[in-house]
Formats: structure tokens, sequence, C-alpha cells
């Protein structure tokens, strides 16, 4: 049985923190490791399932590649962008060793072994570890720049002053997101001093990049900043 837990035991090195048992992923500058993790499946003429769990920057174009190399018709289970993917992927792949699969049968009568592309990265698991495969990916904080157009109406700017240590807050649909003030900008700027770690500084750098140049901040990078200032202010 997969182990979620295990999985975040895994996960180590490049932007990622785990925090309240929450893991942030945090946008890096080198986009050429930021892909697609995704979950590709097949089932031969046992009906033994095989999934192959991989990164790509075009999952289509990998999709393609894959079923030109094998004899069934396969199906994209699960796709989502995740900043660091590669840590995340050799996280789950690890946890999944046991159930590796290295080949295919083909065939119902003369029956065949094939040699699966790539064959590291399927697995032999059901529909139920392949949803809490999802489900963890699905709950990873993904902390980016977020587009929000600058000339929103003036009717979806919510400033709640119960909260105005943000100078504005910004509702659209079922997320939100803040600008922040002066003060805040100072304590970002003091938190740089206290910290060695390579993705907290581009964090706080980003932060300082977003108030000078007035620009909202996500829920996510609030909470990542929370985190930040509780660790070395606590």
């Amino acid at each position: 049985m997969i182990s979620i837990r295990d999985i975040k035991k895994n996960i180590k090195g490049g932007y990622i923190s785990l925090y309240n048992n929450q893991i942030y992923s945090i946008e890096n500058h080198n986009k050429e490791k930021n892909k697609n993790l995704y979950m590709i499946s097949f089932s031969d003429s046992d009906k033994t399932t095989y999934t192959k769990i991989g990164i790509a920057k075009d999952v289509g174009s990998r999709f393609s590649q894959l079923q030109q190399k094998i004899e069934y018709e396969i199906n994209l289970y699960y796709k989502r962008y995740i900043p660091n993917t590669y840590i995340i992927e050799q996280a789950i792949q690890s946890n999944l060793n046991k159930y590796n699969v290295k080949s295919y049968t083909f065939g119902k009568v003369n029956k065949s072994k094939i040699e699966l592309p790539n064959y590291t990265e399927w697995f032999s698991i059901d529909t139920k570890t392949k949803e809490k495969i999802k489900n963890f990916a699905d709950n990873i904080n993904v902390i980016c720049d977020e587009v929000i157009e600058q000339d929103a109406k003036q009717k979806e700017i919510s400033y709640n002053y119960k909260e105005s240590k943000y100078s504005y807050i910004l509702d659209r649909g079922s997320k939100r997101f803040y600008k922040l003030n002066y003060s805040q900008s100072k304590v970002i700027h003091n938190l740089k001093s206290k910290t060695n770690i390579h993705q907290e500084l581009d964090f706080l750098n980003n932060m300082m990049r977003k108030f000078s140049s007035n620009k909202y901040i996500t829920e996510s990078q609030v909470s990542y900043l929370k985190y930040i200032y509780n660790k070395y202010t606590l």
C-alpha cells in the first residue's frame, strides 16, 4: 500500500518546503525543471493494468510517443503543472518501487512479453492507489506569480478593515489576492537577513518585487510568508 507520509519524507531539495504537513512548491527561475506531472494507464490482454508516472513539458506529445510504442490503447489518467516536478516525481516513484513492472503481455493465444518504454516509470497499481497519488498532487500548494488585471472594476475590489494589515484585498470568485503594505515590506526585508536558505531568499525577494510594483500576491504566497515569519520570529 502506498504511503503519502513516506512520499513526503522522500521530497528533498529544490524549491520545496514542508510545513504543517503541507507541501509548498515554489516557482523558480529554472523553467527546465518545471513540468507537468502525469499518469498514463492501459490494460493488456491479461487484464493487467499498467500506469506510467512521469513528467513532461508537453504531455500531448509524450502521450503520442508512448502510444506509438504500445500495442494497446493508452489513456491519460491525470496531469498537473507543478514547479520542481522532478522532485515530486522521484518521491512518488521511489515509494512505488516494489510495484515496478518492466514488460506487458501482448496477444491472447500466442502471448509474448513486450518491454515497456522507460520501464522504470511503469507500475502495477490499482485505481485506489492512483487516486491517492492524484489527491496528493492536487493538494500541493503551488506558489507562483498570478496574472491579475490591474484595471479591475471597483466593484470587484473588497477592502476588509479587519484585515487592514494588507493595503488591499481582492476577491475574485473563490480566490483572494492581497497587496502588501509598507510595514510588511520592512518585515520581509528583515527576514532576508535571518535565512540562508536559497528558496526562502528567492521567495522573499519576489515578495519585495511584488510590493515595489504594487502587485497582488496569492493566498498560497501569504501562507508561505507566514510560515517563514513564524519560523524566524516565534
